[in-house]
């Protein structure tokens, strides 16, 4: 009588765990899609290009490989952005 409770409670606390892991996998979504999106592309590059160069010190090397990478993402939206406004400027022009 005992064993078939334990074991009712084993299915229980098992099907808890369940519905906790695919809780936690449905709200940890939007992180790992804007992980693989944001990150994982230049973290490869950089990796990649880590292994082609084998420099003395590959952290110092790939965190240098990513400031440059992020300052590259930073002036591209910043010419994206002149660009938007400047074809905003010639809209306003051509109304008037």
């Amino acid at each position: 009588m005992m064993r078939a409770k334990e074991k009712k409670q084993a299915a229980k606390l098992e099907k808890l765990r369940d519905q906790e892991r695919d809780l936690l996998d449905q709200r940890s979504q939007p992180i790992r899609q804007y992980l693989m999106d944001n990150v994982v592309p230049h973290l490869t590059e950089g990796l990649i290009d880590l292994c082609k160069t084998i420099p003395e010190d590959p952290v110092d090397y790939l965190s240098n490989f990513l400031l440059k990478k992020a300052d590259e993402i930073d002036q591209s939206i910043i010419k994206e952005r002149e660009e938007a406004a400047a074809a905003k400027m010639e809209a306003k022009k051509l109304k008037f």
